[in-house]
């Protein structure tokens, strides 16, 4: 997979070599806040439920802000506001020290049944 932050001048030259674009996500994402109720095991291997709130979604998964350190293919329970819950596998995780934060991208297993967006 080709970086998403090549110049113009690198996305040409990558595309006129292969012929296809150099990077294209699956589905689009939604700028959304939602809140979650969000359970599973952290990095430690010790139990929480927190509350997590969504930058973005999709039709397949998710980018949450959690307080928790995660590793990538942890299994994670995600309660929506309604009552829905749904299990989602880490795919990524990102922790940003100017604002004390982390990032987790989490997939939904295919079919997903009652997500907010469909796909």
């Amino acid at each position: 997979m080709v970086s998403r932050f090549l110049t113009l001048k690198a996305r040409i030259v990558f595309f006129r070599k292969n012929g296809k674009p150099p990077y294209k996500r699956g589905n689009k994402r939604i700028r959304l806040k939602i809140g979650f109720s969000v359970s599973g095991k952290d990095e430690h291997g010790f139990h929480f439920k927190t509350e997590a709130q969504t930058i973005n979604v999709s039709g397949k998964g998710c980018c949450l802000c959690l307080d928790k350190d995660l590793e990538r293919g942890q299994i994670l329970k995600l309660m929506s506001p309604k009552g829905h819950p749904f299990s989602a596998k880490v795919c990524w995780s990102r922790y940003s020290p100017l604002r004390d934060i982390r990032y987790v991208g989490v997939a939904l297993p295919l079919p997903v049944v009652g997500w907010i967006i469909a796909n």
